[in-house]
């Protein structure tokens, strides 16, 4: 009997540890949906500074065909060179949002849109977020390539 009850409540407690988890994921993924649309406004606002706000203060991106860059005056400077470009927004779609304590993995897939009406070439994505002291996603090194 008593073994019984054993295997009871491991079951329980297994299936309220998954279901808690799973709800944190979501609710992580909703945040880091958040933040994206935040970057796409601030681009569509030319406000490079915002973009940068968005990064954590040691945060690394990795554009294709360039060096990294890390921290936020150097983010700050590559997006305003983006903007200056004419890119105004960024439509990114989070396919994956994976999460543990204070840092989440997103994977997806976007498009640059540009002033003009046209589009970058979609691209696909990795973004690792950092969760900082006042509960806000960060971005924390970002890398982008080109869809084949």
């Amino acid at each position: 009997m008593l073994k019984n009850i054993i295997s009871v409540l491991t079951i329980l407690i297994l299936t309220i540890t998954t279901n808690l988890s799973i709800a944190g994921h979501h609710e992580v993924k909703e945040a880091i949906e958040m933040q994206n649309a935040k970057l796409s406004q601030a681009l569509g606002a030319g406000d490079a500074a915002l973009v940068a706000s968005l990064y954590s203060p040691d945060a690394v991106v990795m554009p294709p065909g360039s060096p990294n860059i890390v921290g936020r005056a150097a983010i700050q400077k590559l997006f305003q060179g983006l903007i200056d470009s004419g890119v105004n927004s960024a439509s990114l779609v989070a396919e994956d949002v994976e999460s543990s304590g204070n840092l989440a993995r997103e994977i997806g897939k976007g498009v640059f849109g540009m002033k003009d009406g046209t589009s970058q070439p979609p691209v696909k994505y990795l973004v690792v977020w950092k969760l900082n002291d006042e509960g806000v996603w960060q971005l924390h090194a970002d890398i982008w390539n080109s869809l084949p």
